[in-house]
């Protein structure tokens, strides 16, 4: 999630910032997660934050009951990958020019969401952060097609999501397929 640094509408700067900051946790939640696990990616505004991405809480799913114990135990890939995809958000705004005192104020969520996971693995913060880093260069191209189509559009559901991705690794067709969705949802809404 990201807060809002100023007045009551983002300015310019802050609606880039945010697009990339949350198409990096949306790209990341679909690429290290899965679909299933997103629910949709805004940058409305919405009381204190500029976006936000709508996952499946890690902790839902990623906790597996030992029956030997009784005890729950951690899929610490699962929370590996939550954790990344929480930091990912940051490197994303900061990549799209926002000045990083900005993003890890507008990131505070994240970051506590990030640190309170860590209970949950044993891998360290530092590498998390730097698979995280690695992560958004890795994937700038499809995160540069969300936070596009999330400045366009403003919200995102997690079909879109999925096509945008494609259409930055080139898959044939996505964008049409992508137009296509779009008219036979809204002809479903009306």
């Amino acid at each position: 999630m990201d807060e809002k640094i100023g007045g009551d509408q983002p300015e310019e700067a802050e609606r880039i910032w945010t697009a990339h900051h949350e198409a990096a946790h949306a790209v990341a939640t679909l690429r290290l997660r899965g679909e299933d696990h997103l629910e949709d990616a805004t940058i409305v505004p919405a009381g204190t934050l500029l976006g936000v991405v709508r996952t499946e809480d890690p902790r839902d799913y990623a906790l597996m009951l030992d029956e030997s114990t009784g005890y729950s135990i951690p899929n610490e890939k699962e929370i590996d990958a939550a954790i990344v995809g929480k930091l990912a958000g940051c490197f994303g705004g900061i990549r799209a020019g926002e000045p990083s005192e900005q993003a890890t104020m507008g990131s505070g969520t994240d970051l506590d969401a990030a640190e309170e996971l860590l209970a949950y693995t044993t891998t360290e913060l530092h590498t998390l952060r730097s698979r995280a880093q690695q992560f958004v260069e890795n994937q700038w191209g499809a995160i540069e097609v969300v936070a596009t189509e999330l400045l366009e559009h403003e919200t995102l559901d997690p079909t879109e999501i999925s096509f945008a991705v494609d259409i930055a690794d080139g898959k044939e067709r996505a964008r049409e397929n992508l137009a296509r969705y779009r008219v036979n949802r809204d002809c479903a809404l009306r």
